[in-house]
């Protein structure tokens, strides 16, 4: 129950939940200021992995697949977990002053980011970030295995991207209650993990719109 004590007992520093992650391989990832450390619970044992030392504090860790991502200030900075080594991947697209912020690789490999206000995609090919300027108060996104995008917002809806990103649809709640979302708050957003439930909820989709 007290994760300091814990963490101290395996001689790890510990700044906030935001600045400590589990890996999909099941590893313990931290930070604390420039550094970051990899626990790895089966055999025992600590490696620290430096983040260039001109890129600022780290914000947040976020891991997505076999990937860690490390984001400071100005950077997006990406650990392969299965080589350690670390790969600047692109600059934010402004810096980034707190640590409320949302950021996931879709299966595609394109960069999703709710930063500021904004939502911006970063595309695969060619490394540039495009505002997606109608879409604002993201709460959550996540990618399905089809690499479906969807992002839930407080009060403007739910909003679907297809795999090469183009925007297929916005739900929204039907007036008068069209700031309903408001209220509810959609803090999380789960999708079903049963690939016969993905092909429907994509065939309605495709359907419907």
């Amino acid at each position: 129950t007290d994760v300091r004590a814990y963490l101290k007992g395996l001689n790890l520093p510990y700044a906030n939940e935001r600045l400590a992650i589990i890996s999909s391989d099941g590893n313990l990832w931290l930070s604390y200021g420039k550094g970051v450390f990899c626990y790895d619970f089966k055999n025992k044992s600590c490696k620290r992995i430096s983040i260039p030392a001109h890129s600022g504090n780290i914000l947040a860790l976020q891991s997505n697949g076999n990937d860690v991502f490390v984001v400071t200030p100005n950077n997006i900075f990406c650990i392969a977990t299965h080589k350690n080594n670390v790969e600047n991947v692109v600059k934010t697209p402004h810096p980034l002053t707190n640590d409320h912020f949302i950021i996931l690789r879709d299966k595609v490999h394109n960069m999703w980011l709710a930063a500021g206000n904004h939502l911006y995609r970063l595309d695969n090919d060619s490394k540039e970030w495009i505002d997606i300027n109608n879409v604002h108060n993201v709460k959550s996104i996540v990618t399905t295995r089809s690499a479906y995008t969807f992002v839930a917002t407080t009060n403007n809806g739910l909003y679907i991207f297809s795999p090469n990103s183009e925007e297929l649809t916005n739900f929204t709640q039907a007036p008068p209650n069209t700031e309903g979302l408001l209220t509810n708050h959609i803090e999380k957003l789960y999708y079903s993990t049963s690939r016969s439930e993905e092909c429907r909820v994509g065939k309605e989709c495709r359907s419907r719109w």
